[in-house]
């Protein structure tokens, strides 16, 4: 049964506090460095009693592969696996003829997609839900996988041939049953363990299948449908096309079979990790985003200290989050607009008037820098524009007056303006700032006198600026109306 993030009840929880019992997504759960003297990586740690919390296990948290087949459908459809799969199927096109150096050719470019699919699998058994990388360690590490594979395959076909021998027909035919249906068994111990011996046992394949129960069969069943597609496709290209052609073609869809397959025994084995008893690192497992996306899951921010804050505050502890946000702001300064604009909201819940007033210029330079029009607006109006000591950047100033004239609050963004030139007045800005003061007072506030005023001040300070031909143009438009 899937276990949910206390905080976040639609998201499956990552992390379980072995002391309180709570679970935890990665946006609640508190990350530490470790020491250097305890090695590389995180503690994640429970933000209730912050005692280090345990992974839940990929099975938790991973959508059952029967609700993602359109997404196994598309894994071999990545710029890694496309080039790999056509470049094969032509190459293979290619030496189709009859001959030994064909065949060894063919032979060797079937290897080398096997261990390419032996790499997804292992891949997407430890989490990883990208197709692997095309290169030297991809291929040839290891590369002997291949080998034990067609010893399998000589084993199993060894196996038919003395039970037909001796035993007869029947028996042969319930051997082929009981062989291709754990075949996937035998394949899934052959890479997860490296051990061929392991692969044939009975006892080892039987109970595998049976420990991952009802979801094996329905993985056989696909499995089943998707082997004789290119077998089907086959018969009917070569009946229709010319021969280099369709073997093009039947040797596509074979490859992206391979591929798809065991990109599907993989994640079998990643669904059912805990039941098989393999093991899925945390260090290794590389989240499903799109999956996460698909069940409202909101992505990681990657700031412990903004995850720890936001914890406390939805458990109503609000003086912890702020006692969080000053030890940060001490030791190293507060980093980034999340928690700077965290700081400040606590501090307009607590109620910290004079800190507030202090902090709200750093928030807004922020707010102005992300675009966030409303938010800077508000954050002026409540504590800076009646704070004249605040020591706002002139940049600010200016968008300021924009935002707030286009909100419809002319007097306030002539305020902000006004402040600029001010507080401001050899800023390069300030031409800026008199002309669209005036443009507030001419158009918008219906001053004319008003605005012509400060274009003729614009005109004596800076005649010799740009906004100087706008100042001219724009006071004989006023005389004329």
């Amino acid at each position: 049964m899937t276990q949910y993030c206390i905080h976040h009840p639609t998201i499956p929880a990552h992390w379980l506090c072995p002391k309180c019992s709570s679970a935890f997504c990665p946006e609640c759960i508190v990350r530490r460095q470790k020491a250097p003297h305890k090695g590389s990586g995180s503690l994640h740690l429970c933000p209730r009693c912050m005692q280090e919390a345990e992974w839940i296990g990929a099975e938790n948290i991973i959508q059952p592969f029967w609700n993602r087949i359109p997404k196994l459908f598309a894994y071999p459809f990545s710029l890694n696996a496309v080039c790999l799969i056509a470049l094969v199927a032509f190459a293979s096109a290619i030496f189709s003829g009859p001959g030994l150096i064909q065949s060894l050719i063919r032979m060797l470019l079937w290897g080398v997609l096997l261990k390419y699919a032996y790499a997804s699998l292992q891949a997407t058994a430890r989490g990883d839900l990208r197709s692997p990388p095309i290169d030297e360690k991809t291929i040839s590490e290891d590369f002997f996988q291949v080998f034990k594979q067609l010893i399998l395959f000589f084993l199993l076909g060894m196996g038919l041939v003395l039970i037909a021998a001796n035993l007869g027909f029947f028996p042969a035919i319930l051997y082929v049953i009981v062989a291709v249906l754990f075949l996937p068994a035998m394949i899934i111990l052959l890479v997860t363990t490296g051990r061929l011996t392991h692969a044939v046992n009975p006892v080892l394949f039987i109970s595998l299948a049976l420990r991952i129960g009802w979801g094996y069969f329905l993985m056989y069943l696909f499995l089943i449908l998707l082997g004789s597609a290119p077998a089907v496709l086959a018969h009917y290209l070569f009946a229709i096309l010319p021969a280099g052609f369709a073997s093009f073609i039947a040797s596509l869809g074979s490859n992206y079979y391979t591929l798809l397959s065991y990109h599907l025994m993989g994640y079998v084995i990643l669904q059912y990790h805990q039941q098989i008893g393999y093991s899925v690192d945390y260090e290794d497992f590389r989240y499903d985003e799109a999956s996460a996306r698909d069940s409202g899951e909101k992505e990681d921010s990657g700031d412990p200290v903004a995850r720890e804050v936001a914890f406390h505050m939805k458990e109503g502890r609000h003086d912890e989050a702020l006692g969080v946000l000053r030890r940060a702001k001490a030791q190293r300064g507060l980093d980034g607009l999340q928690q700077n604009d965290m700081y400040y909201e606590l501090l307009a819940i607590q109620k910290e008037k004079e800190e507030m007033r202090h902090h709200a210029p750093v928030l807004l330079e922020q707010l102005v820098l992300a675009g966030q029009k409303e938010k800077a607006c508000k954050v002026y109006l409540d504590a800076v524009a009646g704070n004249p000591e605040a020591d706002t950047d002139p940049t600010v100033l200016l968008r300021m007056g924009t935002w707030l004239n286009e909100q419809g609050n002319s007097r306030k963004a002539i305020g902000a303006l006004n402040r600029l030139v001010k507080s401001h007045p050899t800023d390069p800005l300030v031409p800026k700032a008199l002309f669209l003061c005036a443009r507030i007072y001419g158009e918008n506030l219906e001053n004319p006198e008003k605005a012509t005023r400060i274009l003729n001040v614009l005109l004596k300070r800076f005649p010799d600026h740009d906004f100087a031909a706008q100042a001219e143009y724009y006071i004989k438009q006023v005389r004329v109306s």
